[in-house]
């Protein structure tokens, strides 16, 4: 499985599910989206290129609530660990699993540059770096300037996608 930053997870090149983590005050709100047991005719012909399901890949159909139990658990180990930063080791995964490091990609979203302070890009043609330990992207832009994706959303840049 791969992580395509910010949320989504990957397996085989398609989406399966995704995962959102939003603070509210001092707790996190965390949805968690997979697709389980969809057959290729579930998905809207749009989108049979770029998704799939637990069950397509692996071929069988899972149990909902065992899904749902390994998940819960996983999440109650995070919660008990929770770090400013993502640890060195777990950092390592991570960027082992992304899917955009040296991609060239159009974000949206807020960006930072060490000696600025954040601002708002639209369809801003970059090239993926790593995950970073606060969860930031890096990114490069067209003059080599080094920037943190804090928040937003990427596409994968094709020669159609800037016009």
């Amino acid at each position: 499985m791969d992580v395509k930053w910010p949320n989504d997870l990957i397996v085989e090149g398609r989406k399966v599910g995704g995962v959102l983590c939003e603070r509210c005050g001092e707790h996190v709100l965390v949805g968690v989206g997979l697709n389980l047991n969809h057959e290729r005719c579930d998905f809207p012909a749009g989108l049979l290129a770029t998704a799939t399901s637990v069950r397509l890949v692996s071929g069988r159909p899972v149990a909902h609530a065992d899904v749902l139990t390994k998940v819960v658990d996983a999440l109650a180990r995070i919660r008990a660990s929770l770090l400013p930063e993502i640890p060195a080791s777990e950092l390592a995964a991570l960027k082992a699993r992304s899917s955009l490091a040296g991609c060239g990609l159009w974000i949206d979203g807020i960006v930072r540059h060490s000696s600025e302070r954040p601002r708002n890009v639209e369809r801003l043609p970059v090239t993926a770096g790593n995950i970073l330990a606060d969860g930031s992207l890096e990114v490069h832009d067209d003059a080599g300037r080094r920037l943190r994706l804090i928040s937003g959303t990427v596409r994968r840049a094709t020669a159609t996608s800037g016009s």
